[in-house]
C-alpha cells in the first residue's frame, strides 16, 4: 500500500507539471495575443486619422501628391506598439471615389473625392516563438476609407439648377473662384444653367418666382412667396429655358438687399441635361454670387460645405466629409 501510495505521488507530480507547463504555455499567449490585439486598435486608428486626412487635404484644394505627403505628416503625430506611425508607399495611400450606394472604391477615379488607407505594422512576439519560428512577428494590417459624400436632400434657396459638366475638378475650385463657373442662361450652345419649378409641374414664370426670398422680390410680387419643396438626388424638376427678364431682376434683387442675399443652396443635374425638359437632381452645390449682367450670373465662390441631411449627393462641395468603412 505504501508503495502504491508514493507512485501515485509520482504521477501527480508528473501530471501537475504538465498542467504548468500547459498553463504557462497558454499565458504566454494571452499576453502576445492581447499586445497583438493593443496594436491592432492602434493600427486601426492611424487607417481612420489617414483617410479622413487626406480625403479632407483633397476637399482643401491639394493634389494627390501633397495631400499624401501631408497625410504622412499627419499620420507621424501618432504612435503604432511604441513608435512613430507611418505609412511610407504610396500604394497603401489610395485616391478616387467611394459610391455609398455600392459600398465600392475606386481607385485613380477623378475628381478625387475619397482616399483609402492601408497602414500595417509588425512586432516581435515576446513568447509565441516557442511554438516556432514562424510565431517571432506578427503583422497587422488594416484599412479605412474616408471621402465626401454630397448631400442627397435638401430645400434650395434659388429656383435655379447648375450643369454639372461646366464645374471643372472640384478640388481645384475651393480658394480659386477663377476656375468657377459663370452662369448662363441663354440657349445660345454655352448654357449651364437653368431656372426651375423645383417640382415636376410646370416651370412658368409664377411657379419659379415664389421660392424666391421675400426681399429680393418687387413689392407687388412678396405675398407670393412660398417655401421651397424639399427634393431629392434622382427626382426629377422640370426646368425652363428661357431667358426671364423678371427672375433675373429678381436676382439682382437679391444681391441689393440689405443685408444683401448672395449665398444659394442649388440642385446640380446632368449636363446632358435639357433645359426644355425634365431633369434629374444629381447633387447640391452652394454658391455665392457677385454680380448679374444681362443673363450671366458671376460665381465668387464656391462653398464646401458641412451641411446636415441625407447624403448621397455628387460631390459638388455640399455635404458631409465621413468615414464609409
Amino acid at each position: 500500500m505504501a508503495r502504491r501510495r508514493r507512485n501515485e505521488r509520482g504521477f501527480a507530480l508528473v501530471m501537475v507539471a504538465i498542467s504548468a507547463t500547459t498553463l504557462f504555455a497558454f499565458l504566454a499567449a494571452a499576453i502576445d495575443l492581447g499586445r497583438l490585439a493593443f496594436t491592432a486598435n492602434e493600427v486601426q486608428a492611424v487607417a481612420d486619422v489617414a483617410a479622413t486626412a487626406g480625403a479632407t487635404y483633397l476637399m482643401a484644394g491639394q493634389d494627390t501628391t501633397t495631400a499624401r505627403s501631408q497625410v504622412r505628416a499627419v499620420v507621424a503625430q501618432n504612435r503604432v506598439a511604441g513608435a512613430a506611425a507611418s505609412i511610407p508607399q504610396d500604394s497603401d495611400i489610395q485616391v478616387g471615389q467611394y459610391d455609398p450606394q455600392t459600398n465600392t472604391f475606386t481607385n485613380g477615379a477623378s475628381p478625387y473625392s475619397a482616399v483609402r488607407a492601408t497602414p500595417s505594422a509588425t512586432i516581435t512576439n515576446q513568447f509565441m516563438g516557442m511554438f516556432g519560428a514562424s510565431y517571432n512577428t506578427s503583422t497587422v494590417t488594416k484599412t479605412a476609407t474616408a471621402g465626401f459624400s454630397g448631400l442627397g436632400q435638401a430645400a434650395p434657396t434659388l429656383p435655379l439648377v447648375i450643369k454639372d459638366c461646366r464645374f471643372p475638378s472640384l478640388q481645384s475650385c475651393f480658394g480659386d473662384s477663377s476656375c468657377l463657373p459663370r452662369l448662363t442662361l441663354q440657349p445660345d450652345g454655352g448654357q449651364n444653367s437653368c431656372w426651375s419649378s423645383l417640382t415636376d409641374s410646370s416651370s412658368g414664370n409664377s411657379s419659379i418666382e415664389q421660392y424666391f426670398q421675400a426681399p429680393c422680390l418687387p413689392k407687388n410680387a412678396k405675398n407670393k412667396v412660398t417655401a421651397p419643396p424639399v427634393i431629392s438626388v434622382g427626382q426629377s424638376i422640370n426646368l425652363n429655358n428661357g431667358t426671364i427678364d423678371g427672375l433675373v431682376d429678381d436676382v439682382s434683387g437679391c444681391l441689393s438687399a440689405s443685408p444683401p442675399i448672395d449665398t444659394f443652396l442649388v440642385p446640380i443635374v446632368a449636363c446632358s441635361s435639357n433645359c426644355n425638359q425634365a431633369a434629374a437632381v444629381t447633387g447640391f452645390a452652394t454658391v455665392q454670387l457677385s454680380n448679374v449682367q444681362n443673363h450671366t450670373f458671376t460665381v465668387k465662390a464656391l462653398f464646401n460645405d458641412d451641411a446636415s441631411g441625407p447624403t448621397g449627393g455628387g460631390a459638388y462641395g455640399t455635404g458631409k466629409m465621413r468615414l464609409f468603412n
